[in-house]
């Protein structure tokens, strides 16, 4: 168990990858928070907008399976992590040198085959070097916490900022962006400690690596996958759709944009640590089913606020709180619910299956509903609203794994519940 203090290993864990995540995010969510900029000079329509965040989803989600699966087997979890850091920093250039639809959306695709096994990765040696108490805010601040502090905080704000200077444009914003990921992989190869395999279990005998569909039997393997779908869904719309909606439909200069999703990052930002520390005294199921369903609080001021914009921001900033829930789902129910020696695959399938299903699909659906039917733009917003809704019914059927609340401290190797 990591020794008490500031000024652990612990801790510097924390720092070190949440960081290293937070530039992740910086980086997926560019092509986003400069979409006002990008979309009239490439002459792309909403189908095209959805298409170039569904492709990163698709290979994110190819990669995070993949990677997740090779870090497992072959244990080296800080070399493979360091090789995707510095891939996506220099993807992160390619997307700048875009001339048009064809190559923007082939730079995300190999953006997200090298991004997608950063947070399988980084939630499994959080998750083997945390204690059970800080199990769950430690994964909200890695996954959570620097992700939106850093990418959707300050990241449409530093982005439209460049991209609005004399002299300078998006083009420069996504040079710019690669920069702190190359300062990350050489933290990681300074400061990381590979860690412990777990390859045996107490009685000494090798620990059996369950393939994709013995993870898939474990109920809370497959409630956390189908809540991934349509929460990944979700965040993914709004992440394509808001920044554009703000602007073409409710109005707001991009700047004004850039400081609502700002807003919005603080949000994630704050609960992002906040929440998921809650789970760990309260429980993991009560928590995630109420994020869910508060996540339709945003779009919903979306489609019927038309007040003061300072309200609209204050209450997106509420109706955020379903980006806090991801840590839980994504990282810390599927690692109290699996062996450690297949911790990373297993966050890779949660991951994986929501990116294909959830990330590439919803955007597309949202953008294909805003451009051929009578439901026009407001498509967006009801997507978000019925995704969120799901999610809260499917989380409703989830096993508690919480240590505070299945009887003390977690053990090294979970039971593994079927589905019942």
């Amino acid at each position: 168990m990591p020794r008490r203090g500031l000024f652990t290993y612990e801790n510097a864990l924390v720092l070190i990858l949440g960081m290293t995540f937070g530039f992740v995010f910086f980086d997926r969510q560019a092509a986003s928070n400069l979409m006002a900029f990008i979309q009239p000079e490439l002459h792309l329509n909403q189908t095209e907008v959805g298409a170039i965040g569904s492709a990163l989803s698709a290979t994110w989600a190819i990669s995070a399976y993949l990677v997740g699966l090779l870090s497992d087997r072959t244990g080296k979890r800080k070399s493979v992590l360091i090789w995707c850091v510095i891939g996506f920093s220099v993807c992160s250039v390619v997307s700048g040198l875009s001339a048009n639809f064809g190559m923007l959306i082939g730079a995300r695709l190999l953006m997200g085959l090298l991004e997608g096994g950063v947070m399988p990765i980084c939630l499994a040696i959080m998750t083997m070097e945390s204690s059970d108490s800080r199990r769950g805010l430690n994964a909200g601040i890695v996954q959570n916490g620097f992700s939106n502090l850093v990418g959707n905080a300050a990241g449409p704000v530093i982005l439209v900022a460049i991209a609005t200077a004399s002299g300078l444009g998006w083009r420069d914003a996504f040079f710019l962006s690669g920069i702190p990921g190359l300062l990350c992989a050489g933290a990681i190869w300074l400061w990381v400690k590979e860690p412990a395999r777990y390859d045996a279990g107490a009685d000494g005998h090798a620990i059996k690596h369950l393939n994709l569909l013995e993870m898939l039997k474990v109920r809370n393997v497959l409630v956390c996958s189908l809540v991934s779908i349509f929460m990944v869904s979700w965040l993914i719309t709004g992440f394509n759709f808001l920044p554009l909606y703000l602007v073409q439909v409710r109005g707001l200069t991009p700047t004004t944009m850039s400081h609502i999703m700002f807003a919005l990052g603080i949000c994630a930002f704050i609960g992002g640590a906040l929440v998921p520390a809650l789970s760990d005294r309260v429980g993991r199921k009560p928590v995630l089913i109420l994020g869910c369903f508060l996540s339709v609080i945003g779009p919903m001021a979306m489609l019927w606020y038309h007040g003061s914009t300072a309200i609209l921001a204050t209450i997106l900033f509420f109706g955020w709180v379903g980006n806090c829930i991801f840590p839980m789902f994504m990282g810390t129910i599927p690692g109290e619910s699996l062996p450690r020696a297949s911790l990373a695959t297993a966050m890779g399938i949660v991951v994986g299956v929501g990116e294909i299903l959830g990330g590439v699909c919803g955007p597309l659906i949202a953008g294909w509903l805003a451009d051929h039917t009578s439901l026009g733009r407001p498509a967006e917003m009801y997507m978000m609203i019925a995704c969120a809704v799901i999610a809260g019914i499917i989380s409703l059927f989830l096993k508690e794994t919480a240590p505070a609340k299945v009887g003390g401290v977690a053990s090294a190797e979970p039971v593994i519940a079927p589905v019942a």
